[in-house]
């Protein structure tokens, strides 16, 4: 029970402090603190925001101008007479984890105890304010909306020809005497949940303007009446199409004439069809969600040949969002679903694909909508998809996560030239390009981006962001530019209109340390075909600033880009554009649900260290971490096995082979390679990268090949010594294995040859052996290994001389190769 009074100084002081600084109301979005007396007439723009609240309602109110309400914002009728006369646009749109509250002076759930200067303060009730009247000419939304101890909380009257106007979704009407009273109004009302109510929703056709109400998937329990209806021109013709609603219990409505078994609210009898209800309360619970990643946040694995996409499978950047929700009650394929895609494509075809997604969704759940929680690009994909033509508004949230709605100038290093691969993502990302370019046969990286890598040039900012050097001005966009028509569209006033549709928080980031790409300074290409729209200033002498000129943002995406959008709710964290998912999980919870509590799951550490094995056939290959945990083909079943926890592994069915494995283990890897189709040269990369904490444009990257040959199901073994920051594929002990393995299998045809080439390698160990040795007690080397570079110049001149006559050319080629690499200072 509340208490019965309040100190008396604290209420005077508090009627002095509202009356002296909340008399009238801000028409723009100013940041004070509230309580706010609402003024009697409202005639300009104006805007109630959070800060402000609670807004006092004390006398009627007059809404003559444009008024947009936003999330979070409480509303409080000071006495049971005064009402909201709404004669123009209005908009109140909260989220549901920060609705928009419409209440009595007597509610203090949000808080604040706004009755603590009356007389008798007390619990609130039904019918302890007014009504909101509406004028359904205007354009009126109430959307993540709670209305509750009112007398009629939302009354709309129509005599003409408009009445399509009023729109209400996903809002909580409550404990009033009547919740929504109509006549001759035709809204859009879906998604709300009605309860305690003596009549939840009144509807009247009338005046012979042949109206019906239309009303879908909303829940009504504990309410006098669910629906009640009437229709004055045509007595005993239904007038409300009330089915595909929850009625408090499975066996629908009560009517006492056609379904008198039913437990639920009761229905007016003849005018209200209700017939099929759910037979579950569609707005209990969290909608299913929908996980989109960012670029290169989705891989393709080949099991029997088949490609299958999985979400980021490499660096994990999801794996601790989605154990969140999992943690705090989703259910993987029951309510949390993921959107894996091929990034490669156009992000219009992409967001044709998630349509098909959300399709399948909503016929696997049964429920009418779902939400979308999109990192980075992923943002840009769902936007296309609710922005546009096809939307079939069934998108209740929209959380973007880091998402660049303007652009991220970075790209323009990539689609121009093929550069600006600096973090362990970026270099993971160049890997992959160059093994495919390869693959397809382009040139060089700039042609594969631009022929297959499309999303690339839709990441371009759509703003002036190049700086001619010569005069020290700006271009202005598009003039001169890469031309970003994706964005260019997505973000004109039409399609952004769209957004507001829905409930949509942007979580952004900002580092505070000025280290992300925000534009370049330009001069004319100096590299031939690269750099058409000019190239950043001294860019290939990485001791200047190479032409980039850096302000706040996420390491990736600038501050104003990502901010660059109006939206519903802002959310502004301090993380690195790719731990943005992590950094923000609680965050999502609580907007997807609206519960505060959330206990964070953090079951994937950041990989800040990745060691990866490139396979160009003709081999499928088995690596062996130095734990003996295997990763790759197995050669006894033909399957794919993977042992070591975050590796992954895209199946020996696909000519881009690769194996990566998070956080290696320092020490010896076993690699097995076995020939496939009909053997020939084959040549493995493993390369080691570390993320730099203190200058994350520069990941450290350490890189060795394997080469050899190979017959159709030749078994070859190998190692790789990985060390902190190196890995060392080659040493004098693989050349010994190798040229073992090139005898046994007749690479290598004399005796004698081989004999030869055993004793010098047996010198050079020694050597090796003695260099090491020497370093330890700290003494001098260099005579060692000027010998030991001889003598592998005397070998490699050997084997030159005799590559054709003992030992196979292609044979020869990779021995020698090897050799070179292990010269001191080499």
């Amino acid at each position: 029970m509340k208490k019965e009074s309040s100190a008396f100084i604290f209420s005077v002081a508090g009627v002095f402090f509202m009356s002296v600084f909340f008399v009238c109301l801000v028409g723009s979005p100013a940041r004070a603190e509230g309580p706010t007396i609402v003024p009697q007439y409202i005639t300009s723009a104006t805007t109630w925001i959070k800060e402000g609240s609670p807004y006092i309602v004390k006398s009627n109110v007059y809404i003559q101008a444009p008024l947009k309400i936003e999330l979070g914002v409480v509303v409080k009728f000071y006495a049971p007479s005064y009402q909201i006369h709404i004669n123009a646009e209005f908009s109140a749109r909260g989220t549901k984890s920060e609705k928009v509250v419409f209440t009595s002076i007597h509610d203090d759930s949000d808080g604040v105890d706004s009755d603590a200067e009356m007389a008798t303060p007390r619990d609130p009730k039904k019918q302890d304010w007014g009504t909101i009247n509406i004028n359904p000419s205007k354009k009126v939304e109430f959307n993540n909306v709670a209305i509750r101890y009112g007398n009629v909380a939302l009354k709309a009257l129509s005599s003409g020809s408009e009445h399509e106007n009023l729109t209400i979704l996903n809002s909580e009407i409550s404990d009033n005497v009547t919740g929504i009273y109509m006549e001759n109004v035709e809204p859009k009302l879906e998604f709300n949940t009605f309860s305690g109510n003596n009549s939840a929703v009144s509807f009247f056709n009338n005046r012979g303007l042949e109206r019906e109400l239309t009303l879908s998937r909303n829940s009504f329990s504990g309410n006098g009446y669910g629906v009640y209806a009437y229709n004055t021109d045509h007595l005993g013709v239904p007038c409300a199409h009330a089915e595909h609603n929850w009625w408090g219990d499975a066996s629908g409505p009560y009517d006492p004439n056609d379904n008198p078994d039913g437990k639920g609210d009761a229905v007016q009898v003849k005018y209200v069809l209700y017939d099929p209800w759910l037979q579950s309360d569609p707005n209990t619970g969290p909608d299913p969600v929908i996980i989109i990643p960012g670029i290169m946040g989705s891989a393709t694995k080949y099991p029997g040949g088949i490609g299958e996409l999985e979400i980021d499978p490499i660096l994990h950047t999801y794996d601790n969002l989605i154990a969140t929700l999992e943690k705090n009650g989703y259910e993987e394929q029951k309510n949390l679903f993921e959107f894996p895609y091929e990034w490669r494509d156009s992000n219009v075809q992409t967001a044709q694909k998630l349509k098909e997604k959300i399709d399948e969704v909503k016929d696997q759940t049964g429920r009418p909508r779902v939400d979308l929680v999109a990192h980075s690009m992923g943002g840009l994909v769902a936007r296309y998809y609710i922005e546009g033509d096809g939307y079939e508004d069934d998108v209740d949230q929209l959380i973007t996560l880091g998402t660049p709605h303007k652009g991220s100038p970075k790209s323009y290093l990539t689609w121009e030239a093929g550069e600006g691969f600096f973090t362990i993502l970026d270099k993971l990302a160049k890997k992959f390009f160059e093994m495919e370019a390869k693959h397809s046969g382009f040139d060089n990286l700039k042609e594969y981006i631009q022929g297959r890598v499309f999303s690339v040039k839709e990441l371009l900012p759509d703003y002036s962001y190049l700086k001619e050097v010569s005069d020290n001005t700006t271009r202005n966009y598009s003039e001169n530019y890469p031309r970003n028509n994706f964005l260019e569209l997505l973000n004109t006033s039409d399609r952004l209109g769209k957004l507001e549709e829905i409930a949509f928080t942007n979580i952004i980031s900002d580092t505070e340390r000025n280290n992300t790409i925000g534009g370049f300074r330009v001069v004319e290409s100096e590299k031939g075909d690269m750099w058409e729209h000019g190239m950043p200033e001294n860019y290939y002498d990485d001791s200047t600033d190479q032409g980039i000129e850096y302000g706040s943002g996420d390491e990736t995406v600038p501050f104003s880009s990502a901010d660059g959008i109006e939206n519903d709710k802002k959310i502004v964290l301090n993380s690195s554009h790719g731990d943005i998912p992590t950094a923000a999980q609680c965050e999502v919870f609580r907007e997807l649900t609206g519960v505060q509590d959330c206990s964070d799951a953090n079951v994937f550490d950041k990989v800040s260290d990745i060691l990866t094995f490139d396979v160009f056939s003709p081999v499928d290959i088995q690596v062996e971490s130095p734990s003996g945990e295997k990763i790759g083909k197995d050669f006894e079943t033909g399957e794919d096995i993977n042992e070591i926890e975050g590796a992954f592994y895209t199946g020996h069915d696909t000519e881009n082979e690769f194996i990566t494995i998070p956080s290696p283990e320092n020490g010896e890897y076993k690699v097995t390679a076995q020939g496939t189709d009909k053997g020939g040269e084959y040549k493995i990369d493993v390369v080691r990268i570390e993320s730099n904490e203190d200058d994350f444009e520069n990941a450290k990257e350490s890189k060795e090949t394997i080469n050899g040959f190979t017959k159709p199901g030749e078994i070859r073994e190998m190692s790789v010594d990985i060390k902190l920051g190196e890995v060392d594929a080659v040493n004098i002990e693989t050349i010994r294995e190798s040229v073992e393995h090139y005898f046994e299998f007749g690479y290598i045809i004399n005796k004698g040859e081989i004999n030869y080439c055993f004793a010098r390698i047996d010198f050079l160990e020694k050597l090796f052996d003695q260099m090491d040795s020497e370093r330890k007690n700290k003494k001098p080397v260099e005579n060692i290994e000027k010998e030991i570079n001889l003598q592998i110049d005397h070998l490699i001149e050997h084997i030159q001389k005799n590559q054709s006559s003992k030992i196979d050319p292609h044979i020869a080629e990779i021995i020698i190769n090897d050799l070179n690499f292990i010269k001191i200072n080499n």
